[in-house]
């Protein structure tokens, strides 16, 4: 019974510290997938149209220590009227480089995006050095900050 008792107390506490992975790859299907624990990662999820509602969406995953540009896929670049960026901070551009700022957010989503940044999105760089929540633009409709 004591060993038993035991076993049990190791499997639970061991599935209480387990860690939510994730796979990234070209598509759900691929041989070549990897398995990221989420702590490390930033995702964006960007969406084509407001309130989170569309074929046209994509999702990106950031390692926490990669702070390159990422130029959006074509079929999104100038497309996006609504994100979601967790676990991290991320700016976003009008331009192809990261160079024309538009505005950055940190684990936070918007439903709708104002005229000034809809459909203007074209490439994003998370979690560099002094990334912070600046310029982000005020929604048509309702906005949640989460994780904070």
């Amino acid at each position: 019974m004591q060993i038993t008792s035991l076993f049990l107390i190791i499997i639970s506490a061991t599935a209480a510290v387990s860690q939510t992975l994730i796979k990234v790859g070209p598509n759900d299907d691929s041989p070549d997938m990897t398995y990221y624990d989420t702590v490390d990662l930033t995702g964006v999820t960007l969406y084509g149209k407001a309130k989170y509602r569309n074929q046209l969406s994509s999702q990106l995953f950031h390692k926490k220590y990669e702070k390159f540009c990422l130029e959006l896929p074509v079929r999104i670049q100038n497309a996006v009227s609504s994100y979601r960026v967790t676990n991290g901070c991320c700016s976003f551009y009008d331009d192809k480089n990261c160079e024309s700022h538009l505005f950055t957010a940190d684990t936070r989503q918007h439903w709708r995006l104002g005229k000034k940044h809809d459909k203007q999105i074209k490439s994003l760089r998370c979690n560099y050095a002094g990334c912070k929540e600046s310029g982000s633009p005020k929604p048509a409709h309702k906005s949640k900050t989460y994780g904070k």
